[in-house]
């Protein structure tokens, strides 16, 4: 084999040692291309070429603390990545749904996002509250929500669609903890592996949009 041939065979070995080691269970999906994108539960450039979608559940303590990794991250690549947020509340976690409902009730006045930064703000008080729908209603009147608007969504069937939907979708991809993350086509499981792997994977890909 000439030296050039093996060159260019050693490159290629160490890419795909690269992208298999970096990337628990990293499995090529061409779901991620299809996802549904929620324009409410967007953070980021809407045009940004890499897109991190987190299935998340806000009464989980590694979602919580997962956070600062996602701003980080967003802070370092601000013109290349968006966060788009995903629901997958827990059955272990007894209001995790109604939190995911609350978000959505807020969503809907157009204040997804800040309500977002509150539920895990405020994780450890409302997860051990007997009664965390006073506290979601708390929350709401604190972000100046149309509080009558944000309990009659509380109530209203139509309120779970969409977090039925990511659900289904994160079922789909075979999403059984939270928080993951998928990276283009690539699964993220927990905090620690996207501080240690998301951003040489997000200039991976940003790199591959710019060819």
């Amino acid at each position: 084999m000439k030296p050039s041939q093996k060159r260019f065979l050693m490159s290629g070995l160490l890419l795909s040692a690269f992208l298999i080691g970096c990337v628990h269970l990293g499995r090529r999906s061409s779901l991620v291309s299809q996802t549904n994108i929620p324009k409410g539960r967007v953070r980021g450039s809407a045009r940004a070429p890499v897109a991190l979608i987190e299935f998340s559940d806000f009464q989980c303590p590694s979602c919580r603390r997962a956070q600062e990794t996602v701003h980080d991250l967003l802070k370092a690549y601000p013109e290349d990545l968006m966060i788009v947020f995903k629901h997958y509340p827990l059955e272990m976690h007894p209001w995790a749904k109604l939190a995911a409902k609350a978000a959505q009730c807020a969503e809907e006045q157009g204040k997804f996002w800040p309500y977002h930064d509150r539920l895990f703000a405020d994780q450890e008080t409302w997860a051990k509250s007997s009664n965390a729908r006073e506290d979601f209603e708390k929350m709401a009147k604190d972000l100046e929500l149309n509080t009558g608007r944000f309990a009659a969504c509380l109530d209203h069937p139509d309120t779970e669609k969409p977090i039925k939907a990511d659900m289904a979708e994160g079922d789909s991809r075979q999403v059984s903890s939270t928080p993951s993350f998928f990276l283009g086509e690539f699964r993220l499981v927990g905090g620690a592996q996207l501080k240690r792997d998301g951003a040489r994977l997000i200039e991976l890909l940003r790199n591959e949009k710019r060819r």
